[in-house]
């Protein structure tokens, strides 16, 4: 997906609810789904996607399914959002699209931490709150390929460390290969420093240890 522009890198909330929900037009705020533990947040309830009330990272969110469940359960291919209430705004905590069985994400896919045309943003301003694109992208976290009950199995994980190719076991990177980034002109590239994990172990060398000191220093 081609990341979007924004003017300024601002934009409201019914652009925000239009790219989200995948609407052609947004022409008012949904506001529908009250929070059961704090009374005063909000989300937004669109039409033809199943919702569920969850914890993310120990906080309460919402996970919004875009297909129609089978056997009230999540059995197919499928795009899940979890929105969850930072500062003043919803904002996407995770992204996934892909398989699904039971309720579980299984089979091809690709989640992120963001949404892939919006990228990482934040909100601001309590009177006339307003979602801003971030520029950093190392806060970005992307993950290309299979999934196993509701886990990362074998693909391409991309943090803010580098890019990992290869198997995980229980969600953690277990065999295959880590290219570490080199930050040049405000960018990131990868660079030719690559350190193998075998067995859930990090395979340090000395070549290594050097060029985390000097990307450290």
């Amino acid at each position: 997906m081609k990341r979007l522009n924004f003017r300024n890198n601002v934009f409201g909330e019914k652009k925000f609810y239009q790219i989200v929900f995948e609407r052609k037009k947004v022409s008012t705020i949904w506001g529908g789904i009250t929070s059961s533990i704090k009374r005063e947040l909000y989300y937004p309830e669109p039409q033809n996607w199943s919702y569920k009330e969850i914890k993310f990272n120990g906080y309460e969110a919402i996970s919004y399914y875009s297909q129609k469940l089978k056997n009230k359960k999540r059995n197919n291919n499928g795009l899940e959002i979890i929105l969850q209430i930072q500062s003043y705004l919803p904002e996407i905590v995770s992204f996934y699209k892909g398989g699904w069985k039971n309720n579980k994400k299984n089979g091809k896919g690709l989640w992120s931490n963001h949404h892939p045309l919006i990228g990482q943003c934040t909100t601001a301003g309590a009177d006339n709150p307003k979602y801003i694109a971030k520029l950093d992208i190392y806060e970005e976290c992307t993950f290309t390929g299979t999934f196993k009950n509701d886990e990362f199995n074998k693909g391409i994980f991309v943090n803010d460390m580098g890019t990992f190719n290869g198997n995980f076991k229980k969600g953690k990177m277990f065999n295959g290969t880590l290219t570490y980034w080199i930050k040049k002109s405000n960018k990131k590239k990868l660079s030719n420093i690559k350190m193998k994990i075998k067995d859930g172990k990090e395979l340090m060398t000395s070549e290594i240890k050097d060029f985390l000191n000097d990307k450290n220093s």
